[in-house]
């Protein structure tokens, strides 16, 4: 139990030591505007059904096509709703698939060169090393889907609201 404890602060020390933006840049795999609302209006809503693109339009106006417009409009029409269960759910979601891509490549670089060194046999190492970077994939995949499911949600709901008078 106790090798199992210190393992968990560890992890937990060292995703607390990189920000969220390098995270992001991790999982989207681009260094500029890596947060997946960077592509809200111009790729993401238009490709999601429950997202009327009118409706945004006529709520809050010409949208923005540039990767930080989008983010901070998103950012807006996020923070009026984030209490929403389906929003903050979807948060929740995108947030902990996130981390977990982000430890796994730690878990890849580190556990996967000690195995090289330590394991009796090459072979044994490698198919252990694809095991890691299997994962590694997997969960990339899964924090991309989570972050394009968070920003559409958030999209479909505040097209759906009332429109303002």
């Amino acid at each position: 139990m106790l090798p199992a404890g210190l393992g968990l602060v560890l992890v937990g020390i060292l995703s607390a030591q990189i920000d969220g933006t390098a995270k992001a840049r991790l999982v989207f795999r681009r260094w500029r505007n890596p947060l997946p609302a960077s592509d809200a209006f111009s790729r993401l809503g238009p490709a999601d059904a429950r997202v009327d693109m009118g409706a945004l339009t006529r709520d809050h106006g010409p949208l923005p096509t540039d990767a930080a417009g989008q983010n901070a409009l998103w950012f807006r029409l996020y923070r009026s709703i984030e209490d929403q269960p389906a929003v903050s759910h979807a948060h929740r979601e995108y947030l902990f698939a996130r981390d977990y891509h982000f430890l796994s490549a730690l878990i890849l670089i580190g556990l996967g060169v000690m195995a090289l060194f330590t394991f009796d046999r090459f072979t044994t190492a490698l198919a252990y090393v694809g095991i890691l970077t299997v994962q590694f994939l997997i969960t990339g995949q899964a924090a991309r889907n989570h972050g394009r499911r968070l920003v559409c949600t958030v999209l479909a709901r505040k097209a759906a609201e009332e429109p303002r008078s």
